[in-house]
């Protein structure tokens, strides 16, 4: 009973620490050192091509949008204004733009 005894009077914590040096004690030796150079070596791989994906798309979207983009914008700009021009001088033009809206509709039906 001596033995039993002994085993129910062992400090659970002394255990737990044996368990732990013998579950870690199969594991391969890794020092700190090559974990980390290794962790920041495969951080700045994928930075760089973060950067490098980025830096291609921004050149193809300012590219596309010089010389396609831009163009349409002015465009869609003057003709803006001159629609608030427009839309601003109606009240000169009312029963013109009311005949006109009248045949426009009667002409679609």
């Amino acid at each position: 009973m001596s033995s039993s005894n002994n085993s129910n009077n062992e400090n659970p914590i002394q255990s737990i620490k044996e368990m732990t040096a013998k579950a870690t004690s199969s594991l391969p030796s890794l020092s700190l050192k090559t974990i980390v150079k290794t962790t920041v070596s495969k951080t700045n791989t994928m930075l760089s091509t973060l950067e490098h994906t980025k830096y291609t798309m921004d050149q193809n979207i300012h590219g596309f949008f010089s010389s396609r983009i831009r163009p349409l914008l002015t465009q869609m700009s003057h003709y803006g204004k001159r629609c608030i021009v427009l839309y601003q001088k109606r009240e000169y033009y009312g029963p013109q733009i009311v005949s006109g809206s009248a045949a426009a509709v009667s002409s679609i039906v």
